[in-house]
């Protein structure tokens, strides 16, 4: 695991995926999993089965998950779609390349939808830290 400042990422969401992929290009990976730091309740287990799937697939150009909906982070990206990666532009996340007919994916469904809580606003804060209290008995 790698974590990665991005200073450009109030540019968009391109800018922090180009940062981090950039950062690691280096080591040469095969794949390389995007998470969303505001989502707190991502589990290892839940990372851990996208490797699995990518690892016992290996023609996958991603792996996403989702709860009842469309592909979302985390995901994990095989190396074959580095380029598209870095040719994203502007705050156009990964959507479009999920969404694409053009690369091979699976799509797991996770346990909870809580997974998923992320902080964009002070409601959804409240909301992780209420659900936080709750799992942690506060």
């Amino acid at each position: 695991m790698r974590i990665e400042t991005c200073l450009t990422a109030h540019l968009g969401l391109s800018f922090s995926l180009r940062c981090g992929l950039n950062a690691v290009l280096p080591t040469q990976p095969d794949a390389v999993i995007v998470a969303l730091a505001d989502q707190p309740f991502i589990t290892t287990g839940l990372i851990n089965r996208l490797i699995e799937t990518f690892q016992n697939s290996p023609g996958l150009d991603f792996v996403a998950s989702t709860h009842k909906g469309a592909g979302m982070p985390p995901v994990l990206f095989s190396k074959a779609l580095f380029p598209a990666l870095q040719s994203l532009d502007g705050d156009r996340g990964a959507a479009s390349i999920l969404r694409s007919p053009d690369y091979k994916g699976v799509v797991l469904e996770a346990d909870s939808a809580h997974y998923f809580m992320d902080a964009d606003t002070h409601e959804e804060f409240g909301n992780i830290v209420s659900h936080w209290s709750q799992i942690n008995g506060n």
